[in-house]
């Protein structure tokens, strides 16, 4: 089965309605949408009236935008991304001075998606892949056996062994406490058919997320035309909402 999934649903207004004309069009299987953004009430609004499938992209490194945003909140978010922010290896890094934080950041974006679609997510990623930084599975702040996104894949001689190692590391504790895809893939680059038909490929036999930003004019062009539809072909498309628990 393939997931196509469209990251930053409700982060701003053009990356809102990209995500829709791409679902409309027959690209995309799943959104994952961000609270508290400029967008996001009216994308919530938008939703209603489809079914896209929807889960919850929790945001730790960018400033909130949407209005009405409790000043507390504010103060938490720009210490959790200044934490995040500093340093590329940060989010590798358990950090207990920001528990009450982390966790007060992950309640409240899970509350306002509720609120906001009248039900929890469907599934969980996270900005930046930061749902999968230290504090957050260290806390255990997502729900056991919730439907989640996992690390990207990468073949042997792509990364770095440490690189590969740690990513080994955090799949391994993921799939013993939640419920992820076999592997995840970036659409970028685009450019590349050949290895989106071999992501195709794949996904006859496993259960694969390929990972959108439509936002972006020249993505949202290429998910958009027949070409993007011709390599996907023979590919069963669903969303995570299809994936089956593990033992």
């Amino acid at each position: 089965m393939l997931i196509i999934t469209a990251d930053d649903y409700g982060r701003t207004a053009p990356a809102t309605d990209r995500i829709l004309e791409c679902f409309r069009g027959g690209s995309l299987t799943s959104a994952s949408a961000m609270m508290f953004m400029a967008d996001s009430e009216r994308a919530a609004t938008l939703a209603r009236g489809t079914i896209l499938e929807i889960g919850l992209h929790l945001n730790f490194t960018e400033a909130f935008t949407g209005k009405d945003v409790a000043d507390d909140l504010r103060r938490r978010q720009a210490r959790v991304a200044r934490y995040l922010n500093f340093h590329r290896f940060a989010q590798a890094l358990f950090n207990p001075m920001l528990v009450n934080d982390f966790r007060s950041s992950v309640s409240v974006q899970w509350a306002e998606f509720k609120r906001l679609y009248g039900r929890p997510p469907e599934f969980v990623n996270g900005h930046h892949h930061m749902h999968l930084c230290a504090n957050v599975l260290g806390q255990r702040l997502l729900p056991r056996r919730a439907r989640i996104r996992g690390t990207f894949t990468f073949k042997s001689g792509e990364k770095i062994w440490v690189n590969r190692f740690y990513r080994s590391f955090v799949t391994h504790r993921l799939r013993k406490a939640y419920i992820t895809p076999d592997c995840l893939y970036s659409v970028e680059p685009i450019s590349d058919t050949a290895r989106l038909r071999r992501i195709a490929q794949e996904a006859t036999t496993r259960n694969v997320e390929l990972e959108v930003h439509p936002e972006q004019l020249e993505q949202q062009e290429f998910l958009l035309d027949s070409r993007f539809h011709y390599l996907l072909a023979g590919a069963e498309l669903g969303g995570f909402g299809g994936l089956n628990g593990r033992p």
